[in-house]
Parts: structure tokens; C-alpha cells; sequence
């Protein structure tokens, strides 16, 4: 199964099973998506579920899906406006205590409080630091979008199943 490299929202993790359709419209390639709302929860949901420290192109992701601005994290954080630009440009690493606070701040806002202590509690597992970005992989069945995660060679599917940021608030 050919999987579909999404690199459209401005992240290089995130590949599509299926829940895409390719078209060829006078030798200019299309790609339209089924629940695009549904599949930004899950991608945020993926990124605020690991306990690693989020890359610059995720953290911007993050901001973006809280519908903020860099002033307003800025004023969240007590850091500069240029400050946060320069962690969604990669031109300085994100701390790990802000990418920590924005996973959460954004938990908070969008998922059940039982999913919310369960992936916060998660956070305190020690961690090495992360070498390389995780992969996130998305299959669309049902109407629905659902991380799949990988497991030695195998791929399984996540018990959970979203609708969208509108079934959680």
C-alpha cells in the first residue's frame, strides 16, 4: 500500500494510508483530503501525546491549531516575540518545559480529562534525548481519521477514534 507523504501543513512526519484522492488536473497534480478537520486533531493529538520535546515545525503546527499567535505565546511564556519565531524557524532548539506546556495547554482544550491525566502522566516517563522525529502515520476509515502506530515491523491500528476537535469540547 503506497502511502501519501503529507508535507502540506508544514510538517515532514506525516504520511496518509488512505483518506486521499490524487488528481491530475491539466498536468498540475491535486490532492484533496477527506475530514481535513478531523485529520488536524489527530495529527495535534499525536504531537501533544509523545513525552519528546516538540521539533520547531511542530511546535508552529501547535500554535497554529490553538489559533494563537507568536505575540500570544509570547505573552503565555513570558518570552519574546522574536524568541518564538526563532524556535519555529529551528534557529534555536524549543525548551523542553514550553513544548511540554503548549502539549498540555492544548490536552486541556481539546480531550477528555480520564485521555488528559493518562497522556500527562506519560510526560514524566525519562526520555533520551530525542535523535530522530517521530513518524506520524494516518489511516481514514468510517468517516473518521486514526493514527496508526508502528511496532517492530508490524502496524496496528489506535484504539482511539476521532470525529474531531468538536467531539472532545
Amino acid at each position: 500500500m503506497k502511502q501519501h507523504h503529507m508535507t502540506g501543513v508544514g510538517l515532514s512526519n506525516v504520511y496518509l494510508r488512505n483518506g486521499f484522492t490524487v488528481e491530475d488536473s491539466d498536468g498540475d497534480e491535486t490532492i484533496s483530503y477527506e475530514n481535513l478537520t478531523g485529520l488536524y486533531f489527530e495529527i495535534s493529538r499525536a504531537i501533544a501525546s509523545t513525552p519528546f520535546t516538540m521539533r520547531a515545525e511542530e511546535f508552529r503546527f501547535m500554535r497554529k491549531q490553538l489559533q494563537m499567535s507568536q505575540a500570544d505565546i509570547a505573552v503565555l511564556f513570558d518570552k519574546s516575540d522574536q524568541a518564538i519565531a526563532k524556535w519555529e524557524k529551528g534557529l534555536l532548539p524549543v525548551p523542553k518545559a514550553e513544548s511540554t506546556l503548549l502539549k498540555i495547554f492544548w490536552l486541556s482544550q481539546k480531550v477528555r480529562a480520564s485521555e488528559f491525566k493518562s497522556i500527562v502522566l506519560s510526560f514524566i516517563t525519562p526520555v533520551d534525548v530525542q535523535d530522530q522525529p517521530a513518524t506520524y502515520a494516518f489511516n481514514f476509515k468510517d468517516g473518521m481519521w486514526q493514527r496508526v502506530s508502528r511496532v517492530a515491523n508490524d502496524s496496528t491500528k489506535s484504539h482511539l477514534r476521532l470525529n474531531g476537535a468538536s467531539q472532545w469540547l
